[in-house]
């Protein structure tokens, strides 16, 4: 059986008590959390489990608890769609998963927060001089649109430190059909498994240097 929205937050609660620091976490009404900590002032996260986060679901947490700093969806295997990510930084929200919950709790500006790796990812993918613009289609896949009539590629960026045949097989089935895997982690490497599924599924795995030549190249 699915668990309601108001036990997740109480199970969140629960695991957010325990890092340092934390002086109280209330479960609102709302289903969200107000955290209190030492050193900072408080904030409220909005709470989800959703399989797939969708431009609906942000907008429903924040009709109900509009003072949200974050937005957090608890299950691991889960996405959230380029809609849902670009209602809630709309809103000058945070987003991700339990573990960026567990980050901001120890940080003054919960608004600004973003993985890293997603930053990481995204700015380097609008840097490139190839690509005219990107569409954030979800929390790892962009859609790069190039310059000189060149066909726009859709790059899933993972960021392990050793990339697995599963990882990639995940992705497909969590994102659909991309053209080529971004290893995003500068010291990550594809394991021999790996590079055999990318090579059943024609989607090749390329570091920063190697996915800038890529993008230069036709089709």
């Amino acid at each position: 059986m699915a668990r309601s929205i108001e036990a997740t937050a109480a199970w969140v609660a629960d695991r957010i008590r325990k890092l340092g620091g934390i002086t109280a976490v209330d479960v609102l009404p709302s289903g969200s959390l107000r955290i209190s900590r030492k050193g900072y002032p408080p904030f409220v996260a909005g709470v989800l489990s959703e399989a797939v986060v969708t431009k609906a679901h942000v907008e429903g947490v924040l009709s109900v608890a509009a003072d949200a700093e974050i937005i957090v969806n608890i299950p691991v295997e889960s996405k959230w769609t380029g809609p849902a990510i670009e209602a809630a930084r709309g809103n000058r929200v945070a987003w991700g998963g339990l573990k960026d919950l567990m980050s901001v709790a120890g940080h003054d500006n919960v608004r600004g927060h973003e993985r890293s790796e997603y930053q990481f990812a995204e700015r380097l993918l609008r840097q490139f001089g190839i690509v005219e613009r990107i569409e954030r289609e979800a929390d790892r896949l962009w859609i790069l649109y190039r310059k000189q009539g060149l066909q726009p590629l859709r790059v899933v960026a993972l960021n392990e430190y050793e990339l697995t045949g599963d990882n990639i097989r995940t992705a497909r089935d969590r994102y659909g059909a991309f053209d080529l895997v971004f290893l995003n982690n500068p010291n990550g490497k594809a394991t021999m498994q790996a590079q055999q599924v990318a090579k059943a599924l024609d989607v090749p795995i390329l570091m920063a240097g190697e996915l800038k030549r890529r993008l230069s190249s036709r089709p």
